[in-house]
């Protein structure tokens, strides 16, 4: 009875550990610094010098994704004037490939469109501003544009590009740590190998019979 208490009590207090026990998670994020633009239309540098920003995964890129479109939780790129977010620019395409071994990114396509703003244009025409940045084997560019266009003729507000992709680096954030599988099990037998020795350590008293 008594090794039986004890082994329920142990298994009380691991269940309660496991419950209290925070899931580890950690999102991923991915920064980018374009190479300083070459030409300007409009504008000059500063402010529009290059592009910068980041995004943020729920995990890493896998290895070996090959023109793979990619949702990030979020992201934000800015070319010194307009920034672009998942928020005021839904229209957006994010493609990524990645190396076969380290999943380390060896090519990126980012087209990022800006929701309509009017305050930004002449009444009767369309805001389209977009940032697009890629890297291939044979060609790379890095180019900013705002626009305000009818359907017939546009108006180039400013525009910037050059002909070298940027940099990514990767991080992680947030996220609680947790133990690893094994070592919850390890504890568990730690503790139940204690119970049992604690149990048949204690003297056992027969009853006579009279």
């Amino acid at each position: 009875m008594k090794m039986t208490r004890s082994l329920a009590l142990i298994l009380f207090a691991f269940l309660s550990f496991l419950g209290s026990a925070a899931i580890a998670h950690a999102d991923t994020v991915y920064s980018y610094t374009g190479s300083d633009f070459a030409t300007w239309t409009n504008t000059s540098c500063p402010p529009v010098c290059h592009i910068t920003g980041s995004l943020t995964l729920a995990a890493p890129l896998l290895p070996g994704l090959n023109f793979t479109d990619v949702t990030p939780l979020s992201f934000s790129f800015t070319d010194g004037i307009t920034t672009l977010t998942n928020v005021n620019a839904p229209n957006f395409i994010i493609e990524f490939s990645t190396d076969p071994t380290t999943g380390a990114i060896t090519f990126w396509d980012l087209s990022l469109g800006h929701n309509e703003d009017p305050s930004q244009c002449p009444p009767g025409t369309s805001d389209l501003r977009f940032m697009h940045f890629e890297s291939t084997s044979t060609f790379s560019l890095n180019d900013v544009s705002a626009v305000c266009a009818t359907a017939t003729t546009g108006n180039l507000v400013y525009e910037a590009d050059n002909e070298t992709s940027g940099v990514w680096m990767v991080s992680t954030t947030g996220g609680t740590s947790a133990p690893e599988p094994g070592a919850l099990s390890l504890t568990l037998l730690g503790l139940l190998a204690a119970a049992i020795s604690a149990a048949s350590s204690r003297p056992v008293y027969l009853r006579r019979r009279t």
